[in-house]
């Protein structure tokens, strides 16, 4: 059970519970804020206000989650008054676990990764005949699509195991019938990485130390693990790229 609560989305939603009972408890004991013209759209911004803070503050979560917190009550609120059937809530849930499947048991939201680091981890790919490229947590394949067609003499792979990120790269290389490109659902802790040329990951900081070692124990001489932004602790990088774009993006690459 204390296993269970050490995750972030159980976390979450002890931080939701307790900001919630203090927002009301606020609510209904200072008079100021019931009096106001604003009314009961106080409420919901003391909750999440609250929840943001206890968030990182006493139940150490990522930075990241606050903004889940804090508009998590405005939505609630907001649902509340459109008067929606039932079903739509079970939609939505369903939605938001197949594309964000990866958040509750590898702390890993789905990020996607931009035009300007397609070019940078283009000029790092190998120039040889069949080279292997890997993308681990793939999302919906904008990678692979664009080294693909960059570099139509490696092999691209994708792993996901999001289902709706993964459909929706496995219809994209249907349409754009790539021969050099495979998308995989699946997990990518079962892959071997011991053929593979370049592994690249977009991933979070909590999956990274385990990322290296099974690199650092699989991958061939010469090989190389690029992750975006993330680094991984005691194991400084042997290259840092700094690109030019508003994320201010790291690739971080580490040749075994």
């Amino acid at each position: 059970m204390r296993a269970f609560f050490r995750k972030p989305a159980p976390k979450a939603l002890l931080t939701q519970i307790v900001a919630a009972g203090l927002a009301l408890f606020f609510w209904k004991t200072v008079p100021l804020l019931t009096q106001t013209g604003v009314g009961l759209w106080l409420l919901p911004v003391l909750w999440g206000t609250l929840a943001a803070i206890l968030g990182v503050g006493l139940f150490s979560l990522p930075v990241w989650w606050s903004f889940i917190n804090f508009f998590f009550p405005l939505a609630l609120f907001i649902a509340s008054g459109l008067a929606l059937p039932a079903w739509v809530y079970l939609v939505a849930f369903i939605l938001c676990l197949a594309v964000f499947w990866n958040v509750g048991s590898e702390r890993v939201p789905l990020y996607l990764t931009n035009r300007k680091t397609w070019e940078g981890l283009s000029e790092l790919l190998p120039d040889k005949e069949g080279f292997s490229f890997v993308d681990i947590g793939s999302g919906i394949g904008g990678t692979l699509m664009y080294l693909a067609r960059k570099h139509p003499r490696g092999q691209f792979t994708g792993v996901e195991n999001a289902p709706v990120p993964y459909v929706i790269s496995w219809l994209w290389q249907k349409i754009s019938r790539s021969p050099n490109i495979t998308c995989r659902y699946g997990d990518y802790w079962q892959m071997d990485f011991s053929s593979q040329d370049v592994i690249y990951c977009f991933l979070s900081p909590e999956p990274m130390p385990r990322v290296y070692e099974k690199a650092a124990r699989e991958l061939k001489s010469g090989a190389l693990l690029i992750s975006n932004s993330f680094d991984v602790p005691d194991h400084p990088p042997h290259q840092v790229i700094q690109l030019n774009d508003q994320r201010k993006t790291r690739l971080l690459i580490w040749k075994f």
